[in-house]
């Protein structure tokens, strides 16, 4: 299972976690590997120890998820991770824990474990994570999962205007003035072509 750059890795038909071989992200901003028990303790969470500044650290992995800021326009959580929450009273003097971090730095984090590809047109450029990229353009009816993505990215389009949106839109010659007057709907036309254009560019 993986997120971003983030993985946990299981046996399966059970289902039980292999002891070695994860990669968590750390309140540091640094993704370590981690040792893991073979099955969760409670529904969010899962004994682990990792390694941090020479010594072994005990506490738990569990799924971290970017916070709403009321400034950013996303109707979700977006992007998540799997980190590795430290217990207080073995934590590293000084190292930061995760109920530490102010929002901001708390979604950098999480951002900074992803891979993000960039597209640019004539009036803007935007940058999508590597999974929107994947299933945004592929084989088949791809609306179900630009419809699914749009609320998740649309804060990375909030840059955009309406007006230079719907007027890069408005040279590919597809819609007319009154079918570009909807915000959401551009957005998911932008994010369908801007994940044609990348994987385009990568295949050249």
């Amino acid at each position: 299972m993986n997120y971003g750059k983030t993985a946990l890795n299981q046996k399966m038909p059970w289902g039980l976690y292999t002891r070695n071989g994860h990669k968590v992200l750390c309140a540091d901003g640094k993704i370590r590997a981690c040792e893991m028990s073979p099955t969760a303790d409670t529904f969010f969470s899962v004994p682990a120890r990792a390694r941090i500044n020479g010594k072994w650290v005990s506490g738990y992995v569990t799924g971290e998820e970017q916070k709403y800021i009321e400034k950013v326009k996303t109707e979700e959580p977006f992007l998540k991770v799997w980190a590795f929450r430290a217990h207080n009273e073995s934590n590293p003097e000084g190292f930061p824990q995760w109920s530490e971090l102010t929002p901001e730095k708390h979604n950098e984090l999480i951002e900074n474990a992803h891979a993000f590809k960039w597209a640019s047109f004539e009036r803007f450029e935007i940058k999508l994570p590597a999974e929107c990229v994947k299933d945004c353009n592929h084989s088949g009816d791809c609306s179900a999962d630009v419809d699914q993505w749009q609320p998740k990215v649309s804060c990375y389009l909030s840059h955009i205007s309406d007006e230079k949106l719907s007027a890069e839109l408005r040279e590919y010659g597809s819609w007319n003035n009154e079918e570009l007057k909807e915000r959401e709907t551009n957005e998911k036309r932008i994010i369908r072509i801007a994940a044609g254009n990348i994987q385009e560019e990568e295949g050249r």
